[in-house]
């Protein structure tokens, strides 16, 4: 990247490119949610996304229906998984697009012959239609040596969409304390954004407990060292994810609101419904809803 001053006709002229690309671009990436791409458009490039919620909420696997809904599409993401391992994830995947609970591929004696064939029915469909998805679950922790074969990957296979699970993972030997971890963390992270121009969604685990009629705000985005300036800064769009069931809301159980907390580049404060389909461990646009 050249760290040499720049003269503003420069500058705005290579803003002007990007707009006249990005409106001439014909391979947009959809969200594969008909509510996501009403509330927030389509995957931007050289946007850094961060996707956050509390334990056991469901960030991965939304982060999982979003690369697969990606990959669907031809376009090449690819999965950090710095906490999972890619057999896990393999398993959570073949739940979702078979409709075979996760846990019963742990013994052959849970599956019946016609559910194998549906299993090696939908491996041969992966192979035949080559969706460009990868897993890494063996990247490093440390973002710097993460950074260095990240780069060369996402550059050689032009990826588009970069998933991280989750940033909290990442080691940085630079930093003193947390704030100081998470923000040049994402600092870093836009910069890799820009620099590659590509959309990165990261996702990020909130200790703040979630109270009944608490109306989400941006510091519901927030991670212990995350702080408001930090983000704003750094970070174009925020979201964060509730699901009824778990916040113990007995009305509509089944469904989650993933909710825009922050956006440098549009409309904030909008709330995504989706519909959880918990045996299919996977999220469902709700029927004749935007």
């Amino acid at each position: 990247m050249d760290s040499k001053p720049k003269r503003l006709e420069y500058v705005v002229g290579m803003c002007a490119d990007s707009i006249i690309e990005d409106a001439l671009n014909k391979e947009r990436i959809s969200t594969g949610f008909k509510a996501m791409d009403h509330g927030i458009g389509d995957w931007k490039k050289s946007r850094l996304v961060l996707l956050s919620a509390r334990p056991s909420v469901g960030k991965t696997s939304l982060m999982l229906d979003l690369a697969l809904n990606i990959a669907k599409q031809q376009q090449a993401c690819i999965i950090y998984s710095l906490g999972i391992s890619a057999r896990r994830l393999g398993y959570t995947i073949l739940n979702k697009e078979t409709g075979i609970e996760a846990y019963r591929f742990r013994s052959a004696e849970n599956i019946t012959m016609d559910e194998m064939k549906e299993v090696s029915d939908k491996v041969k469909e992966f192979e035949d239609t080559n969706p460009p998805l990868f897993i890494d679950d063996n990247a490093p922790r440390d973002y710097y040596e993460w950074i260095k074969t990240a780069r060369e990957f996402i550059d050689m296979h032009n990826i588009r969409v970069v998933f991280i699970d989750y940033i909290q993972l990442f080691e940085f030997s630079k930093a003193d304390t947390d704030t100081d971890r998470h923000r040049l963390i994402l600092e870093e992270l836009r910069r890799l954004a820009e620099d590659l121009r590509v959309t990165i969604i990261a996702l990020s685990t909130v200790s703040s407990p979630w109270k009944k009629g608490h109306h989400t705000s941006v510091k519901d985005t927030l991670s212990p060292g995350i702080s408001m300036d930090v983000l704003e800064t750094y970070v174009d769009l925020a979201m964060v994810l509730h699901h009824n069931d778990w916040c113990g809301i007995e009305k509509n159980r089944d469904r989650a609101v993933l909710h825009v907390t922050h956006n440098r580049f549009g409309e904030r404060n909008i709330k995504m419904e989706l519909k959880w389909d918990n045996k299919n461990c996977k999220f469902l646009d709700i029927e004749g809803a935007l």
